[in-house]
């Protein structure tokens, strides 16, 4: 008995091809170059219509060929997201299954001082550097992230964290944040799809 990979499948039980669809690929394109017939392609993209159309899938997502030890493809599944994956049987009986993956979602409070640089900061913190950005566009009306920025500035948000089973971790909405540059203190808080100054004034729309 093989343990299971992150799909259930058996590890080892199977030949296990695995990239990225690349640009302009179809579903026809990966599963007719894997040795499936272009009628059983059409069945398949005709049965996986009210499950999740394969005819979707999109550059840059990662998708899974399994082929059992003779070579035969017997499952194609492909990842539209990290909270699901499409599980496509390639033999009869043709189906077309789609698993979401359990998603926890916590609040959590991120603080830094600035010492060299912003995404440095972000990234001492187990950030996503990225998150720079946002910061950036909440803060727009009173920050120049470019230019202000000095060392010592200091700040403290809470954000929506998103983990998933396979450890992977992503960030959704910053619910506040609390930036301080160069002595000044700014506030802005989420409310319904904008944020708000510490007055209740609109600064910028809500980002996703």
């Amino acid at each position: 008995m093989y343990p299971t990979d992150r799909y259930g499948f058996d590890a080892g039980a199977f030949v296990v091809t695995e990239r990225r669809v690349r640009r302009a690929e179809t579903v026809s394109d990966i599963l007719s170059d894997a040795g499936i017939s272009h009628a059983f392609i059409a069945r398949l993209a005709e049965v996986s219509r009210d499950t999740y159309d394969l005819r979707r899938i999109r550059a840059g997502r990662p998708f899974r060929v399994y082929a059992d030890s003779l070579g035969m493809p017997r499952f194609f599944v492909y990842e539209p997201d990290r909270t699901q994956y499409v599980v496509a049987r390639l033999s009869e009986p043709v189906s077309v299954e789609r698993v979401s993956r359990p998603v926890t979602l916590k609040q959590r409070v991120a603080e830094g001082r600035i010492e060299q640089s912003l995404y440095e900061t972000l990234m001492a913190a187990d950030l996503d550097p990225a998150l720079a950005i946002e910061l950036s566009e909440i803060f727009a009306w009173d920050i120049d992230f470019a230019t202000d920025l000095r060392q010592g500035d200091e700040f403290e948000f809470l954000i929506e964290e998103l983990r998933y089973e396979d450890g992977r971790v992503r960030y959704g909405q910053i619910l506040s944040a609390l930036f301080v540059n160069g002595g000044e203190t700014y506030f802005a808080a989420y409310y319904e799809t904008a944020y708000l100054d510490e007055m209740g004034s609109s600064g910028v729309p809500g980002l996703t």
